[in-house]
């Protein structure tokens, strides 16, 4: 259909795996060489760091949809809003509630504000803490 969707998140069990996977690699190393204790913390933080660098690197892995809504509806309205031009052209034009709504998704899926705090008085830095 050639839409826009929102980009897939790591699932918590890839991340777990890559981490715990790089904190194990590290500690193995270290203790094969027989190296101290501040050996072995130095070798597991170093295998943490590797592990999150191989997780980023490998966007593969990235095969959950975000958490942002828990429904299908809660998917499209997302969809919608991240193809908001592409709709307007086809439909002809747009309203104030279709407006309001693409926006607080867009708000949402760039901030992770809670939707609930959205509102027409609320103050983009004091009320909603974006920066």
């Amino acid at each position: 259909m050639g839409l826009k969707v929102p980009a897939l998140v790591y699932s918590g069990s890839t991340v777990t795996t890559f981490t715990v996977g790089g904190l194990i690699f590290g500690i193995a190393a270290a203790a094969r060489i027989h190296a101290g204790v501040a050996g072995i913390a130095l070798a597991a933080f170093i295998g943490l760091m590797v592990g999150g660098t191989a997780l980023r690197l490998l966007p593969g892995f990235a095969v959950a949809i975000p958490n942002r809504g828990e429904t299908v509806g809660d998917l499209a309205r997302d969809v919608l809003a991240l193809n908001q031009a592409q709709f307007a052209t086809e439909v002809g034009g747009w309203n104030d509630k279709e407006v309001w709504e693409t926006l607080c998704r867009v708000i949402v899926n760039q901030t992770g504000v809670d939707r609930q705090q959205i509102t027409r008085d609320a103050f983009i830095v004091g009320t909603l803490g974006i920066d």
